[in-house]
């Protein structure tokens, strides 16, 4: 009687600590956001928010700029909008170009220097499906001498910078699709540029 009288009560114990260790453990994360919002209150950006609007105002800006301090936004603007009838908003989707290649340049190097692929890997390796594959490169994509045509339209081009699609894909390709669809419908395009004998790429 005894012995069952001492498990209960160790039982007891054990979870009276566990409540105790769940209860401290919430109790921190909420000073911890309150502390985080009552920082945020300390400061007051209005006259930062008067000045980032008048800068930009002046040099004609059309975009968004969020500035933000511990995770939250201290300013934020949108003005003007970009060949389209719609204001840009903190919402707006931008063509982001050019943008990207260098963040996808360093992933890529990351990846060689992890030893999970090789800028002298074939394309045909990752996409067997593509006839001239076994012709190029990733180096020949990342230093752009794989040949490959633009999807853009030259009279187009300086006018992508909007939500709406461009080029041949101008009514495939677009914001209202998921990146996937999106990276489907681009992949389909380039194989059928092939298939249609547009494949004369030329490597400088």
């Amino acid at each position: 009687m005894k012995s069952i009288l001492c498990i209960i009560l160790c039982a007891v114990m054990a979870l009276s600590a566990a409540a105790c260790v769940s209860s401290k453990a919430q109790e921190k994360s909420q000073n911890e956001t309150e502390a985080q919002e009552t920082t945020m209150r300390k400061y007051d950006f209005s006259e930062e928010q008067k000045y980032l609007e008048s800068a930009l105002k002046k040099i004609n800006f059309s975009g968004v700029v969020r500035i933000t301090k511990d995770g939250q936004t201290a300013c934020e603007v949108a003005l003007g909008n970009r060949n389209t009838d719609t204001k840009n908003t903190a919402d707006t989707r931008f063509c982001i170009g050019s943008v990207s290649k260098q963040f996808t340049a360093a992933a890529i190097m990351m990846l060689q220097q992890e030893n999970k692929l090789s800028v002298n890997d074939k394309l045909e390796k990752y996409f067997p499906e593509y006839k001239i594959g076994k012709d190029l490169t990733i180096k020949n994509l990342l230093t752009m001498r794989s040949g490959i045509p633009e999807f853009y339209d030259v009279d187009y081009i300086d006018n992508a910078f909007t939500e709406r699609p461009t080029g041949e894909l101008r009514k495939t390709v677009t914001n209202d699709n998921t990146a996937e669809e999106n990276r489907e419908l681009l992949e389909k395009w380039l194989f059928e540029q092939q298939a249609a004998g547009h494949d004369q790429f030329v490597l400088y």
